[in-house]
């Protein structure tokens, strides 16, 4: 071995290959660990501002225009430190992304590194061979690599920019003598509604007043356009989600890179009000503040069955988790396109009960090249997690109750133990 080790281009660590090492992806993950405290700490002075701003809307005067102009307005604390976390906290991705992929990196090429030693030893002949392949794996590696320094830099560049000016935020919420009347403890709820999608900027969903409704006897819409809800939503959930990733691939915009928007993208369709919803898994977020009371409730339940069950077996080899799936609850696109309908409903003054998920229709589908056996564009089932929050909720992807789900047939029916 020693013979074959000191020929240069097969030496140890990446040294197998002869090649300078990769570097150490830790430091990268304990940066996006910081990152990500420093964007939570901005989320939290964000609630803050939307608590003042609420309080001073049920005020009147000029000191209530002042209240809200030093939240709201140019410079505000809201649109500040809301900008400000959603900057971290991108940041924050990116660097766990690009340190993910560094250590895949080099867990794959130090196997190739072993493989390739024993091979030049065992047949000199190839050593050539050898010595030109492990250059070509090393060099697309690194050009990967460069491509993550490149979208880096053009991240800082918008953060400078962006913290630089006053950034988009929560709208603002005028108050004193710019409003009449105070904002009803309904009106302030349905404030927080999750923000929508970035291609909801340049492509708006349709809107009800553009599509045509054929209705059941229940007042439930069960065709548009002369097509099946579920034919329609699946389409459209085709099509928007294929933008999603002609965008990404595009890599003009961050607020569509894998980092920021995630996995998997849903349409949602509210079958009483013809409203139509989007939903993104943003891999940044803990159990999001504006998770409508009803799904809250859900969360809270299923966490005390989890506690009380778990912890539970992930992938051979990993620490077992809290919940059946590894990811945190609430957090997926499903749940949050779901959200967003149910505050709609709250906020045309309707209370809201399990029975109000019965009226809607979702479709998910695949942003990433492939998982668990499903390929991009692909409906995905809702996760684990996701059952628990959904599972009575009509949908054309089905359910999956354990992870891994690869060999799972998806269900159409389930009931959580915990609502039994």
């Amino acid at each position: 071995m020693t013979a074959v080790t000191d020929d240069p281009a097969i030496a140890a660590d990446f040294g197998l290959l002869g090649l300078p090492s990769i570097p150490d992806p830790s430091p990268a993950y304990r940066q996006a660990e910081t990152l990500q405290a420093v964007a939570d700490h901005y989320t939290r002075l964000a609630g803050d501002g939307a608590a003042a701003s609420c309080r001073a809307a049920l005020n009147q005067g000029p000191a209530a225009d002042a209240a809200d102009r030093h939240v709201n307005g140019p410079g505000g604390a809201l649109p500040q430190t809301s900008g400000l976390a959603g900057h971290f906290g991108l940041v924050a991705g990116l660097h766990n992304s690009a340190a993910q992929f560094v250590q895949h990196g080099k867990t794959r090429l130090a196997a190739y590194a072993a493989a390739a030693a024993a091979l030049a030893l065992a047949v000199p002949q190839v050593r050539a061979w050898v010595r030109a392949r492990a250059l070509r794996l090393y060099q697309q590696f690194r050009a990967v690599l460069a491509k993550f320094g490149d979208l880096y830099r053009k991240l800082l560049a918008r953060v400078a920019s962006g913290t630089a000016r006053t950034g988009g935020g929560v709208p603002a919420v005028r108050a004193g003598a710019e409003r009449a009347t105070a904002l009803s403890a309904r009106e302030r709820q349905a404030g927080r509604l999750q923000p929508p999608g970035p291609l909801e900027r340049d492509m708006p969903l349709p809107r009800p007043a553009d599509l045509r409704f054929e209705r059941d006897q229940q007042g439930l819409i069960v065709a548009v356009n002369g097509r099946p809800v579920r034919e329609f939503v699946g389409d459209l959930t085709l099509t928007r989600s294929s933008e999603y990733l002609a965008r990404r691939e595009a890599a003009r915009d961050l607020a569509f890179s894998r980092a920021k928007a995630g996995p998997v993208y849903t349409l949602l369709m509210d079958r009483r009000t013809g409203r139509l919803y989007e939903g993104l898994n943003d891999m940044l977020r803990r159990v999001p503040d504006d998770l409508h009371p009803l799904l809250r409730e859900r969360y809270d339940k299923f966490s005390h069955w989890a506690r009380r069950n778990g912890p539970f077996q992930h992938d051979e080899g990993w620490p077992p988790g809290g919940f059946p799936h590894w990811s945190e609850p609430g957090t997926h696109s499903e749940v949050t396109a779901t959200s967003k309908a149910l505050w709609d409903r709250t906020r045309d003054g309707e209370t809201v009960t399990a029975g109000t998920l019965r009226e809607f229709h979702f479709d998910n589908r695949l942003l990433s090249e492939h998982y668990q056996g499903i390929t991009a564009r692909q409906r995905i089932p809702c996760c684990a997690n996701c059952t628990n929050f959904l599972y009575d909720t009509p949908n054309s992807v089905g359910y999956f109750t354990r992870y891994p789900s690869a060999g799972q047939s998806p269900l159409t029916e389930f009931t959580p133990p915990w609502a039994t």
